[in-house]
């Protein structure tokens, strides 16, 4: 199965995306921030990424 990590930290963003790639058997792991994300990709290996660009002033971009 594919796995995907989204990457936001817009909660409802993400669990929108959460829904839509399993109505496909695509298993989609949220992290709500960079380095949340960075964390999860040291932990496993993902077939995609998807990654919002416009986090809040206090986050790195990743």
């Amino acid at each position: 199965m594919p796995q995907i990590l989204i990457i936001d930290d817009n909660a409802a963003v993400a669990t929108a995306l959460e829904v839509l790639f399993s109505l496909h058997d695509i298993e989609a792991r949220h992290a709500s921030s960079p380095q949340a994300g960075l964390a999860l990709l040291d932990e496993q290996a993902f077939d995609l990424v998807i990654q919002d660009m416009n986090f809040t002033a206090d986050t790195t971009s990743g």
